[in-house]
């Protein structure tokens, strides 16, 4: 095939067209740089890359010619490859780190998009997510840039997708659906939200989506519980292979231990949701409505405080995210209440 690529007449490359082995947009972000290069090595053809990515081929490239297609399959023009570096392999740090970075929700949702529109063929790019990715796109557009409902549906229709390439345990209980459960609480709580039929739906809809179902630490039945007590229905015959459990907070690492301070760090980063889930169900919800057991209570409290304890000597994280998310739902609100007058002027013209 590379023999009569490379036989080929060289035709220049349509305007209209862009080159599907060179990055369309290039961000000033440099995590994002790294994370579309890789992506476009993936979806480079095999035989391509020891032409484009080795410096001792690149020569080669001058001589070749390959078919730009359109979405029916059909020759629309011809493109010469650019060479490239060559592509050292990233880890799922990247994405967190990339992730955690953003403060767009536009450029977020774009780069979502073009990394699950990757075939499921490709297992070494779907192996990279983790459960913390998904945890950490949910709390970023609730909290932070906003979009929540718009990502939470996205990510829904992208199940079948993780199931095919043998990567379904991203959506499990610990970091995708206490997630989903605990915006779902905070969202009811700040909008004042009671409607038992469509909480219960979406509910339903988390569950079902959720492949990975072993609860570790038993915070699903405290968020599940407020919910079922703050819209009143009852959930347990709703959920198919539901197992309540007791709850089970993570150990905290021993002070006394020689790596106490890397244990510390990993910790933390490990345990945020958790952190901020009994913050929640300690200060955040309505205490007239959703009754919790104060031996739970009292668990969950020592672990906010040894969390505390352990956390840099600066702002709380949780603190700044709530302040933050009210702010969101506040224009929210102001954009709802304008549509509606703009509504009824115009009903009333």
């Amino acid at each position: 095939m590379l023999n009569r690529l490379t036989t080929r007449r060289v035709y220049p490359l349509s305007t209209r067209v862009i080159s599907r082995f060179q990055s369309s947009n290039v961000s000033t972000n440099p995590l994002r740089n790294k994370l579309d290069n890789y992506l476009t090595y993936y979806n480079t053809p095999m035989e391509l890359r020891p032409y484009i990515y080795r410096p001792k081929n690149h020569n080669k490239l001058l001589t070749m010619s390959v078919p730009v297609k359109d979405d029916h399959g059909n020759i629309i023009d011809h493109d010469t490859p650019t060479p490239r570096d060559p592509i050292k392999p990233i880890s799922s740090d990247l994405i967190t780190q990339y992730i955690d970075s953003i403060q767009d929700k536009k450029e977020l949702m774009e780069w979502l998009k073009q990394w699950m529109a990757v075939t499921t063929r490709k297992k070494s790019i779907w192996k990279l997510w983790k459960p913390i990715h998904l945890q950490k796109i949910l709390l970023k557009s609730f909290f932070e840039i906003g979009g929540y409902s718009n990502f939470l549906g996205y990510i829904f229709t992208q199940n079948n997708k993780f199931i095919e390439a043998k990567n379904s345990q991203v959506f499990n209980i610990e970091n995708f659906l206490n997630s989903v459960l605990l915006c779902s609480l905070l969202r009811d709580h700040i909008n004042r939200s009671f409607d038992s039929k469509a909480s219960l739906q979406k509910l339903k809809n988390a569950w079902t989506v959720t492949q990975f179902k072993t609860n570790r630490t038993g915070l699903v039945n405290i968020l599940i519980q407020s919910l079922e007590q703050r819209q009143r229905f009852t959930a347990l015959d709703e959920l198919k292979a539901y197992k309540p459990k007791n709850l089970v907070l993570p150990i905290f690492p021993s002070l006394e231990s020689k790596s106490f301070q890397l244990n510390k760090d990993k910790f933390l980063k490990d345990n945020e949701l958790v952190y901020f889930i009994c913050r929640t169900i300690l200060e955040q919800i309505d205490k007239q409505t959703i009754i919790i057991d104060p031996k739970v209570l009292e668990s969950m409290q020592e672990f906010v405080t040894k969390f505390k304890e352990l956390s840099p000597q600066e702002e709380d994280k949780f603190d700044k995210l709530i302040l933050s998310m009210k702010e969101l739902y506040k224009n929210d609100i102001i954009l709802q209440r304008t549509d509606s007058e703009v509504e009824s002027k115009t009903e009333s013209s």
